[in-house]
């Protein structure tokens, strides 16, 4: 051993003179040179030896020599070139350079592969550093699972030698949404699951009802039982038609309702005496037809108080009657006119507005039928027959009371008047010129006892004399009725004739004034 150092030592000093006279020989050459200043720049590597001398001119750079490897790795390390110890780029002076060796790690490589055995990549790693793993892999979801990449099978934290990862992950039950809808589009519900989980129904949703329909809820459009994938489930309703109730009321006496009538098909009527029975009742739908029934009451008008004609909710109809003839409506009859002055169903009583018969024999009735009654001529109005052209015999009968202001006025041709039949004539009252301007009137008859007024105008406007006929009783009273006419002159003579109570001759034609 000691010789093998021995022999090292004389080798080394043996290259330290061999190198010194070389650098003694070239600056002796440098020194010399006629062609400008140069340097002599002296390669050695880390023990001294020369590798390469070389001359350079003033500040360029020197060209260097191929370094060779130096001997000496260890098992994770080797020894590398880093460079020379001085600057060679600009030489301004006679230079020794060494070479300068370091010891480096060993890189060693790394072999990226996914699960599959798919190569991702490789890396290049020092010894003892750690990987710096530039691969993230992923792998494809199935419908059930899906993967997180958790990291290698190998531990990349310091890498001793060549190393192969193969990734790994970790599988995870994957989730999906469930949303809930209305059937108009409303969100009602949103829930996650996870593959193959159930979830739980929002409560029963409600649809707005209209006025043909409602609507039932009729459960979901889907299972969610069992959930693999994003879902979407939406509401069914089941429509209904709407049931409306009808209900038909008449309106009536306490007295004209049955006895079995239930408390619950009446109404009474605030105020009054009078109730509401149930006579028809139906459950529709929305737009069927009302069907109404047919009533009718003897002397009545029948009035609904409303009238559709099909079903749009619930509805209570109410029929009440009023009554046909009630005081002062008037009717028109065969082309006459009457106006109601008692509207009893027994005893009533008209006034006669205007008679179109205009023949030479006119007779008035007792009675007029106007609807389901019959009812009295009471009164004749004025101007009822007022220029009748063709009339020559008028007969008024026993239930007329009343002859109204010109009621027979300017009748040209009228030559005879009856006023009623025997003691029935209720007459009582003559209107003022109630038969003015008759020219051609002869004679007057009146068998009744209840005249209590006679306008003095009554007769105005005769052109020859009038006989009126009354019975012996009634002279003094008709005479006093008149007798201002006749003093006026409005009357040209006046002729009381007296009836026997025995029969309807006539006797005694005294004229008691005379113009």
């Amino acid at each position: 051993m000691i010789h093998i150092l021995q022999k090292a030592f004389f080798k080394h000093a043996l290259n330290f003179v061999k190198n010194k006279r070389k650098i003694f020989q070239e600056e002796r050459k440098l020194a010399g040179t006629k062609k400008g200043k140069k340097y002599i720049v002296v390669f050695q590597d880390e023990e001294g030896n020369v590798l390469k001398t070389a001359f350079v001119s003033d500040e360029e750079a020197a060209l260097p020599p191929d370094v060779p490897e130096k001997k000496g790795e260890s098992a994770h390390h080797e020894i590398k070139f880093q460079g020379w110890d001085k600057d060679i780029s600009c030489v301004k002076e006679n230079l020794v350079v060494k070479a300068v060796y370091r010891e480096v790690p060993k890189e060693y490589l790394v072999m990226y592969f996914h699960e599959n055995g798919k190569l991702l990549g490789t890396e290049t790693v020092p010894y003892g550093q750690a990987a710096a793993q530039p691969y993230h892999p992923q792998k494809p979801q199935t419908r059930q699972f899906y993967y997180v990449f958790k990291g290698w099978n190998n531990d990349l934290s310091r890498i001793e030698k060549d190393t192969m990862a193969k990734a790994v992950f970790e599988e995870k039950n994957r989730s999906f949404v469930v949303h809930f809808f209305h059937e108009d589009g409303t969100l009602l519900k949103e829930e996650e699951a996870l593959y193959g989980q159930a979830v739980q129904a929002p409560e029963n949703p409600e649809k707005q009802a209209d006025e043909v329909w409602h609507y039932i809820f009729d459960g979901w459009d889907r299972e969610f039982d069992d959930i693999t994938e994003d879902t979407e489930v939406h509401a069914l309703f089941t429509p209904v038609y709407n049931e409306y109730k009808v209900r038909i009321y008449e309106q009536g006496e306490v007295s004209e309702l049955p006895e079995e009538q239930s408390e619950e098909s009446l109404h009474k009527l605030s105020g009054r005496q009078e109730f509401e029975k149930l006579i028809a009742e139906r459950t529709c739908h929305y737009g069927d037809t009302i069907s109404y029934p047919d009533l009718k009451k003897k002397g009545y008008t029948l009035q609904w108080d409303i009238h559709p004609e099909t079903v749009t909710q619930d509805t209570e109809i109410h029929a009440s009657w009023t009554f046909s003839n009630p005081v002062g409506k008037v009717f028109e009859i065969a082309g006459n006119r009457y106006q109601i002055l008692n509207p009893s169903i027994s005893n009533g009583s008209v006034r006669l507005l205007y008679y179109t018969e205009d023949t030479s024999q006119v007779h008035v009735p007792e009675q007029v039928k106007i609807g389901d009654y019959y009812y009295f001529i009471e009164k004749i109005a004025p101007q009822a027959f007022c220029d009748c052209a063709k009339m020559q015999t008028l007969t008024l009968p026993n239930p007329v009371r009343v002859l109204e202001q010109k009621a027979f006025a300017r009748c040209k041709r009228l030559e005879t008047i009856i006023l009623g039949n025997g003691k029935a004539s209720r007459l009582h009252t003559i209107g003022h010129n109630a038969f003015e301007q008759n020219e051609h009137l002869k004679a007057v008859y009146f068998k009744g006892r209840r005249l209590k007024k006679a306008d003095s105008d009554t007769f105005s406007g005769l052109k020859r004399n009038l006989e009126i006929y009354v019975r012996p009783e009634e002279a003094g009273k008709v005479n006093r009725l008149f007798q201002k006419g006749v003093k006026t002159g409005r009357v040209c003579s006046i002729l009381f004739v007296f009836f026997r109570k025995e029969r309807q001759a006539w006797r005694n034609r005294t004229c008691l004034y005379q113009r």
